[in-house]
């Protein structure tokens, strides 16, 4: 995940460092507040059809949702299985904006190649803590999307654009290793790579000295 996010650029990753944990301190915050009122959420494994039985407002965002038919072709000649985790808050809207639009968008997806699994997180965002901090979740609602048990890209945050057009984006930048040359560098340069098992550093070395403290200190972990 590291390479991915250096990949993509790794000034932007430092810089929405600062956001993320802004964005975090809001989440407990808020949480924080919804729990002084009693407010709590469904933690934990979840069901696409508990949440829509429980759940009406998300069953309305669910049929009022009308994915491109052409996007979903698209998504649904991609040619590997695919595996999508959802961490979501029942107590929230902007979870229910995504999740409710996912579900419209999997009615169309054929079930033997698109395995879901949703999981839910108390409103201070602490909880499930072993399966958020293994999948550095940092904000909900977080969509990830893995093929070959490799994650290709994520979701993050209320949709900011129709959330098929997300998806399609992220099986569009998946590039399969076995047919590609991970020793030919030139070739690389013109397609976008940051799903290989390659390291980005031979390549992708910044030129100014504080962006390369910076970008060793993320290699660093």
């Amino acid at each position: 995940m590291i390479h991915r996010r250096i990949h993509v650029g790794y000034e932007q990753s430092v810089k929405k460092t600062g956001s993320n944990l802004i964005k975090g301190l809001l989440i407990l915050g808020f949480g924080l507040v919804l729990g002084a009122f009693g407010v709590s959420g469904q933690t934990g494994p979840l069901t696409k059809e508990g949440l829509l039985n429980e759940h009406k407002d998300w069953a309305e965002v669910k049929d009022a949702y009308r994915p491109r038919p052409d996007v979903i072709d698209r998504i649904r000649s991609f040619w590997k299985p695919v595996t999508i985790e959802i961490f979501l808050g029942t107590w929230s809207a902007d979870s229910r904006d995504l999740v409710g639009r996912f579900f419209k968008i999997q009615e169309s997806l054929d079930p033997a190649a698109v395995s879901v699994s949703l999981i839910g997180v108390s409103p201070d965002g602490t909880s499930p803590a072993d399966v958020l901090q293994a999948k550095a979740v940092e904000i909900i609602p977080t969509l990830i999307i893995r093929v070959d048990d490799l994650e290709i890209g994520r979701i993050v945050g209320p949709p900011q654009e129709p959330l098929e057009d997300g998806l399609d984006a992220v099986l569009a930048s998946y590039l399969d290793p076995s047919t590609i040359d991970l020793n030919d560098r030139e070739s690389l340069r013109g397609i976008r790579h940051n799903t290989l098992p390659i390291p980005c550093w031979p390549c992708h070395v910044p030129s100014r000295p504080a962006s390369a403290r910076r970008f060793v200190s993320l290699l660093r972990g």
